[in-house]
């Protein structure tokens, strides 16, 4: 299991997605609301939330902080992403996770 957000190829492609919208003018909270707009269809699956939200807190995270509008899916991403790794994976690549996931989590503070 990729421990860094986007190693999985969904995150990266929201990443780019991301980027191009920034690239073109758009704002963070526009860019932001393109993406979920854009991936719809896999927020349905909890796995694929999961990977949205915590791909686009880390983004919004790298330009100035994670916006309130998105806030309380993040916590649940965190939480599901956290449970998930827990029961899926070594206890170190668990560890390793989990310091990824806490930068994200003090970013909603």
């Amino acid at each position: 299991m990729p421990v860094d957000i986007f190693d999985v190829d969904l995150a990266a492609d929201v990443r780019d997605d991301f980027e191009v919208r920034l690239k073109r003018g758009k704002t963070v909270e526009e860019a932001t609301k393109l993406v979920l707009r854009k991936y719809r269809s896999v927020l349905e699956d909890e796995d694929d939330m999961a990977v949205v939200y915590l791909a686009l807190a880390a983004l919004q995270l790298e330009r100035g902080g994670i916006r309130s509008e998105i806030k309380p899916q993040v916590e649940a991403a965190i939480a599901h992403d956290l449970g998930r790794w827990e029961s899926e994976a070594s206890p170190e690549m668990y560890e390793a996770r989990k310091a990824v996931l806490q930068r994200l989590q003090e970013g909603l503070k």
